[in-house]
Formats: structure tokens, sequence, C-alpha cells
């Protein structure tokens, strides 16, 4: 990696080249401590006409602050969790509420009034790997949706490289290809909405530990958007007496939209 004043002068003139086009997400980066950068002194303050980030940090670490057009999470990779008297397994899908969490400084987390995503989750491959690699759709897919649900973008971290013959086998391209259309699924607006989860009084459905890894909702008048991760064979939607279920989608009828 060159030095500093050289990937300064590279990030400017990278900018400076695609001020004339349109439709630009711009970072330098990602876990910019172990790839050899510094996210505020190696990158312009300002990328003009681009929407411009930071890129992330480590894995569970706070952005880089002060954030330019919006930020990035390195989310954790957490495999298991057991709740409820259940092993679930991919657990790491629910951490993209950490998007929310910083966006309205809540669980003791900096306020940052940028929209967020994911550039880094757990990783998507073609064979499997305990807290690094997923080959489950199904949770790439809730993910994603998630990201959605309260932020504005998230990356698939596939393990084959830009500089592979072969850009990814089935279970990466499935995986992908999950990520795409359950985040399809989610209403655009549907990050402006309130917050709330199960089992909260305010949340739309009731929610079961041993039945899903988490039920959550964002809600704006008289509508929520309600993702159920994990949810096990037997769960089924169950809307409180004050809610009806206006449209049920995803291969478990996960994903939903409730009406109050």
């Amino acid at each position: 990696m060159p030095g500093g004043i050289t990937r300064f002068r590279l990030a400017a003139k990278v900018i400076e080249v695609l001020q004339p086009h349109t439709n630009v997400r711009l970072t330098p980066g990602n876990e910019a401590r172990y790839n050899g950068y510094d996210p505020i002194a190696d990158f312009p303050a300002s990328a003009g006409s681009l929407l411009a980030g930071r890129g992330s940090q480590g894995e569970n670490e706070q952005p880089p602050t002060p954030a330019l057009d919006f930020f990035d999470l390195h989310t954790g990779r957490q495999y298991q969790e057991t709740q409820g008297g259940r092993i679930y397994l991919d657990a790491w899908r629910r951490r993209m509420k950490w998007i929310h969490d910083l966006k309205t400084g809540s669980d003791n987390n900096p306020l940052i009034h940028r929209p967020g995503g994911v550039d880094e989750g757990t990783g998507i491959g073609e064979i499997f790997e305990a807290g690094r690699t997923t080959i489950d759709p199904q949770a790439c897919g809730e993910a994603a949706a998630l990201c959605k649900l309260f932020g504005d973008h998230v990356v698939g971290h596939a393990r084959c490289g830009l500089r592979d013959l072969v850009p990814g086998g089935p279970i990466t391209t499935a995986c992908l290809k999950a990520m795409k259309e359950y985040a399809d699924l989610i209403p655009d607006d549907a990050r402006l909405g309130t917050y709330t989860r199960g089992p909260k009084d305010d949340c739309s459905l009731e929610h079961d530990d041993a039945l899903a890894l988490r039920t959550f909702e964002m809600f704006s008048g008289s509508r929520g958007v309600l993702i159920v991760l994990d949810p096990a064979d037997s769960w089924q939607a169950r809307p409180k007496s004050w809610a009806q279920i206006e449209s049920q989608q995803g291969p478990k009828g996960q994903i939903l939209i409730t009406r109050r």
C-alpha cells in the first residue's frame, strides 16, 4: 500500500475522473486498519457530486467518523446462538439491526445521522466454515432484507475474488440471488418508520424465542413491515388482536406487511 500522501492523491484523482458520471457510490475500501489505509487522512472530506463513504473499520467496530454521505459496517460473524431452548445457526444475520442503532443513536451507540449499510458481513462461499463462511441462501436473504428494512445498502461478501476465472459456484450464486430477492420484498420507505420488535406490546406479531431468532418491525401510520428471522418449520404468523396480515412473502412467509 502506498504512503499516505500518495493514497490521498490517488483518491482525489479517482474522484476527479468520476465526477461527470452518475449513480456512483465510492469508498476507499473496507476494514481500514487491516487493509492499510486511514479512512480519515487518506480520503478527501468531500467527493463533490459523488456519493462517498469512508468504508468500515474492523469486525464489530464502530464506523469511521465523521461520516461523509453514508456509513459502512463490518458486522460480526456469530454462527450459533441459543434461545428459548433452540439452537439457531447463522445467527450473524440479526446483527444488521446495528445499522438502525447507529442511525438513531440507540443501544449505547453514537448517533450517525447518515444513511448506512453493511460492506462486509459473513462470507458467502461453496464450503461452510463456522463463523466465517455461510452456504445458507435463507440466512443471506434475511440479512439483506434486514439491511433494507433499517438501512440503505448491503454488499454480498462472496469468497470468490475479482480475479477468479469462475465468479462463483452454485451455492454462492443462490445466496447472492436470495439477497436480491428478499430485499426486493421490502418497501423502499420501510426504513423511515418506527422501530419495534417482538415480544414488545407494539409489535404487530406475536413472538416466541423457541420459534424464531428475532421478529423485527418498522411501522408507519397503519402499516407495519416485518421480518421474522430463521422461523422454525412449525412457526406460524400470529397477528395481535388489533392487527391484520395484509401480505406474507418469502419461502417461509417470514416477510410480512400488516395493518394496525
